[in-house]
């Protein structure tokens, strides 16, 4: 955790250097490391559109062997092996997300001592009063972006409804809840960073159209 934190330490400082003002640093910090992450964000977008594509298969391997777990099992497997899939891609920016998280607390931490940035230092819980405003918006951050991706995201857009609803009410609950428990710093960092993932998938969808590719 202390290298992790160093190292984006030294990108957070750059960026406060660059622009002399410590929330407008965590804004850029956030867009580099969207920016950063693109390639990984493309893998993952092909590899949702590959499975997708895929959904007739399973569906149909579903049916033929009903009451077979193990032989459902057996042929998804064979069917990702044969087309390449990863079922577990998706989860790399949600482990990469959790890092730079757990990193950038320490970071703020580490910033806050400093009386120029201790602005960024309040936790809702224990302040109270206008910073009870940043959970909220991380909440409100979470619901905009579950709503865009319910139709622009490839693999979310095939979800049903109950599983869309189920989907962004937790990503609200996880928002709420670490809104409240974080220095404001992070919860802005929060903020940004699921705002900055709506620019991200129109960014994708230009670039790799699941139209192309989904009938």
């Amino acid at each position: 955790v202390a290298f992790l934190t160093n190292i984006l330490g030294y990108v957070f400082n750059w960026c406060y250097l660059l622009l002399k003002n410590y929330w407008f640093a965590i804004g850029l910090f956030t867009l580099l490391s969207k920016v950063i992450l693109i390639p990984v964000s493309i893998w993952v977008q092909k590899n949702s559109i590959k499975l997708v594509r895929l959904m007739p298969e399973i569906n149909q391997i579903k049916v033929k062997y009903f009451g077979d777990n193990d032989r459902i099992g057996e042929e998804q497997q064979a069917l990702y092996k044969r087309e390449r899939y990863n079922p577990f891609l998706s989860l790399i920016p949600l482990v990469i997300q959790i890092l730079i998280l757990v990193g950038l607390i320490g970071t703020i931490r580490e910033v806050t001592r400093n009386a120029s940035a201790a602005s960024l230092a309040p936790i809702p819980t224990e302040s109270g009063g206008v910073v009870l405003l940043m959970p909220i918006l991380a909440a409100l951050a979470a619901l905009a972006l579950g709503l865009f991706q319910n139709t622009h995201n490839p693999l979310q857009k095939e979800q049903s409804k109950s599983s869309q609803i189920c989907t962004n009410s937790v990503s609200i609950a996880v928002s709420l809840f670490l809104g409240l428990f974080v220095p404001v710093g992070v919860g802005f960092y929060w903020v940004c960073s699921n705002l900055f993932t709506i620019a991200q998938q129109i960014f994708l969808n230009i670039i790799i159209p699941p139209k192309k590719y989904i009938d």
